[in-house]
């Protein structure tokens, strides 16, 4: 008789992604916002337990790459989804299956020209157990990366 309470105070105070519900992150805008050699960080350390993670990008931001970075472990990203808000929903799919570890810690997608992102969706597998930071850049080209 006393663990029903419990559990039903237990699934009133567990987070959003319990109901079903994707988890969006709010990242750092303005001043709060760490610049890197023309990187801008997206989102704070996200574990890849979450699976989907949606990334709620600050207005008017434009953005010609992605970067996900492993922060910690092992971290296996199976596809990003940006998605743009105008007079039509946009979204584009991009599979990338990068297993990101001590020897590969950086994973780049090229969006092939600068798009005004509203959110970003990472699918990651539940099973790595690692962290991944996201950084985006509004004029990094593919050819920058490789100089660098």
């Amino acid at each position: 008789m006393r663990l029903a309470p419990f559990l039903l105070f237990a699934l009133a105070i567990a987070p959003g992604t319990a109901t079903g519900e994707p988890d969006h992150r709010v990242p750092p805008t303005g001043e709060d916002r760490p610049i890197h050699h023309g990187w801008f960080q997206l989102a704070t350390p996200t574990p890849t337990a979450y699976g989907t993670e949606y990334i709620d990008v600050e207005e008017d931001t434009w953005l010609r790459m992605l970067r996900i970075q492993r922060a910690t472990g092992t971290v296996v990203v199976r596809q990003v989804r940006v998605i743009t808000y105008g007079k039509q929903p946009r979204v584009k799919v991009i599979d990338i299956d990068a297993h990101l570890d001590q020897r590969k810690e950086n994973a780049f997608v090229d969006l092939g020209y600068a798009v005004r992102v509203d959110q970003i969706a990472i699918t990651c597998d539940k099973k790595s157990a690692g962290t991944y930071v996201v950084y985006g850049s509004a004029a990094m080209t593919r050819e920058d990366v490789a100089s660098r």
